[in-house]
């Protein structure tokens, strides 16, 4: 079973980018897709800010693909029909689906002969490709090995031997290498299916390898990965687009990772419960994210906001400053060569960090928002915080 993708269009599979995809689809839900001007074309470019090229060609016939892989929406008889997901993360409330439970419900669910692409049937053998994935990582784990694998490891130790994701974690413990010749482009489109669902937190993607990244002392996450990894299978529509409205089916969202609670006052405060807040400081706390990020800095041990030392400040430590993400809806889609999302992170000390929290906090309850609306606006108020302290 060859894998597919949508290859080549990674910028409209970040997660904060699918939700303002989501919302204009829902806006428009109903809509017949023939119609002219464009029904989609204006509202989405000025959402997202993204060309959706070719201008003369219609959206949906160049970009149906996207939409499918994010189970956002289906052509039914000419018109399109949004999914339960796509509402529920075009949604603004508090109830509203954050990335990890949109990442889980996807990893469970999206197999081969997928709906979304050419040749689909319901009667062929299931393959769930990013349960697969897990189950290896699991099974390196399980065995004291680096819990991390790269494309090629993948296509050689999980395409080749025709694994389904069904298989027990401990039959990903016995595969060995073997030969593979992929179809056109196909190793291209399972590194950007591989870096897609890497935006879930207890994933990180750094060329050239992807990491699970959970505690192996966390008996409560471990066990939340191994759930993950068994697809969630259900009695498969003949016809491709009913099947993809099944697939974006909300389902169980009560599937979502299990972390340590927060860590002070402070994020009790600017989390509140709310799922995005929530796995903002589920990212800030991932240790490889942390490893990462301060291999790239020339100053790693100097406070971005207040300018403390830490290791001049307190000699006997190595290194006390912690990750902050300037934007909790951002989602860090790729760490590509340790370059492209880590411009979003700072490093600060244990005190600017809860205080940054708390100028949030304040921030977005004086003007009314539940959460920034870009990077940009996050980045000008972590500014003012930071403009704001009294040396």
């Amino acid at each position: 079973m060859h894998w597919r993708w949508d290859q080549g269009r990674l910028d409209y599979f970040r997660f904060d980018m699918i939700k303002r995809i989501a919302g204009v689809l829902c806006s428009l839900e109903n809509v017949p897709l023939g119609a002219q001007p464009d029904p989609l074309r204006a509202n989405l470019v000025l959402k997202t800010a993204l060309p959706f090229a070719p201008e003369h060609y219609k959206v949906w016939r160049n970009y149906k693909r996207v939409f499918g892989c994010c189970l956002l929406a289906a052509d039914i008889d000419g018109r399109m029909i949004c999914t339960e997901i796509c509402h529920r993360i075009a949604a603004s409330s508090p109830n509203d689906m954050s990335a990890d439970a949109y990442f889980g419900q996807f990893i469970r669910r999206f197999y081969y002969p997928s709906p979304i692409f050419e040749g689909y049937t319901n009667k062929e053998k299931q393959y769930f490709p990013v349960c697969a994935i897990l189950k290896l990582l699991l099974a390196r784990l399980r065995s004291g090995q680096q819990p991390n694998v790269t494309i090629d490891e993948i296509v050689k130790l999980v395409v080749a031997n025709n694994c389904t994701g069904e298989e027990p974690i401990e039959h990903y413990a016995t595969l060995t290498l073997q030969p593979y010749t992929p179809a056109t482009d196909e190793i291209r489109q399972i590194r950007e299916l591989v870096r897609f669902v890497s935006q879930i937190s207890i994933l990180k993607w750094v060329q050239p390898h992807l990491y699970l990244d959970v505690e192996t002392g966390n008996p409560a996450a471990l066990r939340y990965v191994e759930k993950l990894a068994q697809p969630d299978k259900h009695e498969r529509k003949p016809d491709s687009a009913h099947e993809l409205l099944e697939l974006g089916k909300t389902g169980d969202l009560r599937i979502v990772p299990l972390i340590p609670s927060p860590a002070g006052d402070a994020d009790l405060m600017f989390s509140e419960g709310k799922p995005k807040r929530v796995t903002h400081l589920r990212y800030e706390r991932s240790a490889k994210l942390r490893d990462f990020f301060f291999a790239t800095k020339h100053t790693p041990f100097l406070c971005d906001m207040c300018s403390l030392d830490v290791t001049l400040r307190y000699p006997w430590t190595t290194n006390l400053l912690e990750v902050h993400h300037l934007l909790p809806l951002a989602s860090p889609l790729r760490i590509e060569e340790r370059r492209t999302s880590l411009s979003e992170l700072v490093g600060i000390c244990p005190n600017c960090h809860k205080a940054t929290h708390l100028y949030y906090k304040r921030w977005l309850d004086d003007n009314e928002q539940d959460d920034f609306a870009s990077y940009q606006e996050a980045r000008e108020v972590y500014n003012l915080a930071k403009n704001s302290i009294h040396n």
